[in-house]
């Protein structure tokens, strides 16, 4: 069992989790709306959520609006800047920070569900799933005994959890998408899991609630037997339905409590509503509070007092316990329109794809209109549970998206965050975050370490699994010198002038009159001096003493580096007839030259020219480099090739570098990682093929 589920988490895509966390999001929002500890950790979640979509936009380099979406970051921006003219400017300052915070979470999670398969189906059923997860916590927080005696004699049950008609109200759209689920979808398990939270929801004794569920399924009914031409289907949903307004009479009739209770307090809200007859005291005070606030919106008509001021005009400081005259009163009627705009794009779409009516759209009308119609009796613009109902019906009706290219602005930013990686900005990370990560900066793609096929990521593969402290002494520019000079002879290597720890120890007045200095460590700490005359001495010093300072190891994670102590090296200055030289590079795979790279035009804009080991002319580029089809290979090549095979002897890979000199070949360097693994390949169907060059050994 546990075996099952490690398995299962090991194979969770970055998409499952991102639907967890949403799901958990929607969870804790349920649950722990109304606490203050608890807001901090939904954020927290959110954040997470929202972290895993920036990276899926960086990687399509798009991102998807629709007129909707815009709207709504616009009534966010007003609300906030309504602080500036607000009785209390931080009540609003607070508030708009809130409604900004749902339009970016509304923003990332369209572009998430608008992305995955079936993603309405996914978003309809967390939905339908969390409300089933809350209305079980609230039957156990009661004691399940307890909770049905307590909802037989008419007590309204969930308020010492979270606010009781929020708790209703999400537990009935819950039972309403389980019921379409089982009539439209024929998946009979959700008639069974409907039954939770409808009792919850009866626990709740939300008036409204129970209207919405009824007038729901009503309509569902009917449009399934009218959607079904059958004349036994017909005859079934009429006799259900009838059987169940007969029902709810009959226990009426017999005064069972909570059947009574909830049919008389309906009645009293629409008497207090109609100003009909007998009200309640609840109705009373939520007719005050409206007119406390239509009163403030004749003064203050145009721009409100602010976002969430309208509670100050209370004499006990509340919301106004009504959408419509909250934003009239708190952002006037430019913040009324701004956020009722949406509702009208969302039924303008449903009577523009009116012919095209299928079940979704049933159970989305049912939904939004029991918002809009809920609105009279709660203030919904900051609940987080309205902006994934809106979801919903973006998705539903699959209104128009509008997409903006990132191209530029992420191309930018990706080479800030390389720079930083190189600037150790970035050593914090574990070497397989860091080189996945890095790897998808360049390459927009996921690395695969688990089954590595192209030339590159092998190489990363390698960097992880495959160190031994042999290739410490190879990558070190010093003692490379030693061990190739062991193997294939000192004549091949470029004599040493000096070697010192740090750059003040080096005596210029010793050296020739042309020299080359290194770092022992890295790549690019490199000083050429062709003429001691015309040498800047303290500008060297600046670049080298850097290098020293840094360890090369963490700009790509090639452990050989790791563990080589910072050194300076002074070569003699190699010149082939006074020509540039060049790099002749062998990759070698299981002691075999497989491909010759050579390097070409250093001083000017660097060519990187391929070939394979029979010396045919490969045409790719990497790195962005062009390629020479029309440079020749040395003439030494084939004894190139014979000594690069004798370094490379029992290695996995590794790329030997030399010069040819005079017609005389000399020993450059030892590198493990070409690039660092990510030199990127054009057309990249080359990484495969020199992939497929390297054999890593079998996993154990």
């Amino acid at each position: 069992m546990i075996d099952k589920l490690k398995k299962g988490i090991k194979h969770l895509s970055i998409d499952d989790i991102q639907l967890y966390l949403f799901g958990l999001y929607f969870l804790l929002v349920c649950v722990f709306e109304d606490s203050i500890i608890a807001r901090k950790y939904i954020w927290i979640v959110l954040l997470i959520f929202g972290i895993f979509e920036c990276v899926n936009i960086f990687k399509v380099k798009k991102i998807y609006f629709n007129w909707p979406i815009i709207f709504i970051f616009i009534f966010a921006i007003y609300c906030t800047l309504s602080a500036s003219w607000a009785i209390d400017y931080k009540i609003s300052l607070v508030a708009g920070r809130s409604v900004l915070l749902l339009s970016i979470f509304l923003l990332f999670s369209y572009n998430y569900f608008r992305r995955i398969p079936n993603g309405l189906d996914k978003l309809l059923k967390t939905i339908a799933i969390v409300g089933i997860i809350l209305s079980i916590i609230v039957i156990l927080y009661y004691n399940p005994i307890n909770y049905f005696q307590r909802i037989i004699f008419g007590e309204r049950v969930g308020s010492e959890i979270a606010n009781v008609n929020s708790i209703g109200m999400k537990a009935i759209v819950s039972f309403v998408i389980c019921i379409f689920y089982a009539i439209f979808k024929s998946e009979k398990k959700y008639y069974f899991l409907s039954i939770i939270p409808l009792i919850v929801s009866i626990g709740c004794g939300s008036r409204k609630t129970i209207l919405f569920a009824g007038i729901s399924i009503v309509a569902m009914l009917l449009y399934y037997a009218f959607k079904n031409n059958d004349k036994s289907i017909k005859r079934i949903v009429f006799l259900s339905l009838t059987f169940l307004i007969l029902l709810i009479v009959g226990l009426y009739l017999l005064k069972v409590p909570f059947v009574v209770t909830q049919l008389d307090r309906i009645g009293r809200m629409l008497n207090g509503i109609l100003g009909l007859g007998e009200t309640d005291h609840s109705t009373m005070l939520r007719m005050s509070y409206i007119n406390a606030g239509i009163n403030q919106f004749y003064k203050t008509p145009i721009f409100g007092i602010g976002i969430d001021n309208a509670r100050l005009i209370n004499i006990n400081p509340t919301y106004l316990h009504n959408n419509f005259v909250e934003l009239l009163a708190s952002v006037g009627i430019v913040g009324f329109l701004l956020y009722y705009v949406v509702y009208f794009i969302i039924f303008n779409n449903f009577i523009k794809k009116r012919k095209s009516f299928n079940n979704y759209y049933l159970i989305c009308l049912c939904i939004i209109i029991n918002i809009l119609v809920l609105d009279y009796g709660i203030v919904s613009y900051y609940s987080k549970t309205t902006y994934i109902y809106f979801l919903m019906c973006f998705l539903v009706l699959n209104i128009k998206s509008l997409e903006f290219d990132l191209s530029k602005p992420i191309d930018f930013f990706e080479k800030v965050i390389l720079k930083l990686m190189d600037l150790g900005f970035f050593n914090f990370m574990g070497d397989r975050a860091f080189i996945k990560f890095k790897y998808w900066l360049i390459f927009h793609k996921e690395l695969d370490l688990d089954n590595p096929k192209t030339f590159n990521e092998k190489l990363q593969w390698l960097k992880l699994n495959n160190y031994q402290e042999i290739q410490t002494t190879m990558s070190d520019k010093y003692l490379a010198k030693e061990y190739v000079a062991k193997i294939i002879g000192k004549e091949y290597i470029i004599p040493t002038l000096g070697i010192y720890d740090s750059f003040d120890e080096i005596d210029f007045d010793s050296l020739p009159n042309s020299f080359v200095i290194k770092c022992t460590h890295d790549s690019g700490g490199l000083v050429i001096v062709k003429n001691k005359k015309d040498f800047d001495k303290e500008k060297a010093k600046k670049k080298i003493n850097k290098c020293l300072k840094k360890n090369y190891f963490y700009i790509g994670r090639e452990t050989p580096y790791k563990y080589i102590k910072p050194r300076i090296i002074v070569e003699k200055f190699m010149s082939d007839n006074n020509s540039e030289l060049r790099d002749y590079k062998l990759f070698c795979f299981s002691g075999k030259v497989e491909l010759i790279l050579i390097c070409s035009e250093r001083s000017k804009n660097v060519k990187f020219t391929y070939f394979d080991k029979n010396g045919k002319f490969i045409d790719v580029r990497q790195c962005g480099a062009e390629n020479d089809p029309k440079v020749k290979l040395p003439k030494k090549i084939n004894q190139m090739k014979k000594l690069a095979e004798k370094l490379s002897h029992d290695m996995i890979h590794v790329r030997v570098d030399f010069y040819e000199v005079n017609n005389k070949i000399y020993f450059g360097e030892l590198t493990f990682f070409d690039s660092s693994g990510f030199g990127y390949f054009s057309p990249d169907k080359w990484d495969k093929i020199f992939g497929d060059m390297m054999i890593l050994p079998s996993k154990k």
